[in-house]
């Protein structure tokens, strides 16, 4: 497992967890994707799995602060993996791996693109991949209209929170390893989201979650961990 980023560095660890693509459409009972985990690692840790070249599998790789978890780390296979047999998650990655989630969701028993140069492509030309929702550009890989423009930053606003239940002069870390943390202080802190996209960040005591709606309303949330 690869060191956490500077943005989690303070994580306690990494929860691991995989997804196996569905078989071929019309050819069994038409179930979905299969889902495993979890398994609890530390940087540095290693982990084996036998996996079916024939099946698409994403993994995914989530660090933990408390009861909360971040976006995910993660990887291909076997696109990830050519010429290799030992890999290791990645923030590209993690973000490609979920796009494919979303496919495999929609009964793909393979993706249509290429993962690795996707998540290459979105890392290299975007601050942080997660401001376009994944299932997103899901949808336009589906329809076959997909194009690198599609990876491009949208448009952030700068949101004030005021009356946090939050102590003071606490740092809350972004659910994306490309984002900015957040401090709080005065039970207020500044925020910048693309709206309509669910954001949260968190430390191992508190999980603040935000979103922003096409009318320009700021709706949140504050958990206490456990």
């Amino acid at each position: 497992m690869p060191p956490f980023p500077e943005a989690w560095a303070s994580a306690e660890k990494w929860e691991l967890s995989w997804q196996t693509a569905p078989g071929k459409v019309g050819a069994g009972s038409g179930s979905g994707p299969e889902k495993h985990g979890s398994v609890y690692l530390l940087p540095g840790d290693s982990f084996a799995a036998e996996l079916d070249r024939r099946k698409e599998t994403m993994f995914f790789a989530k660090a933990c602060f408390g009861s909360f978890r971040t976006l995910p780390y993660g990887l291909a296979w076997p696109q990830a993996c050519y010429g290799c047999s030992f890999l290791e998650p990645g923030p590209e990655g993690g973000y490609a791996a979920t796009i494919a989630s979303c496919l495999h969701n929609a009964f793909l028993p393979q993706s249509p693109i290429d993962l690795v140069r996707l998540g290459a492509e979105a890392g290299v030309r975007m601050d942080d991949p997660w401001d376009i929702q994944p299932s997103f550009l899901a949808s336009v890989v589906i329809s076959r209209r997909f194009r690198a423009d599609y990876l491009k930053n949208p448009k952030k606003e700068q949101l004030c929170l005021t009356g946090l239940p939050i102590e003071d002069a606490v740092v809350l870390h972004p659910d994306s390893p490309w984002a900015k943390p957040v401090y709080v202080q005065n039970c207020s802190a500044i925020v910048e989201i693309v709206p309509e996209i669910l954001r949260s960040w968190c430390n191992n005591q508190y999980e603040l979650r935000v979103f922003l709606t096409s009318q320009g309303e700021a709706l949140w949330t504050v958990r206490k961990g456990f």
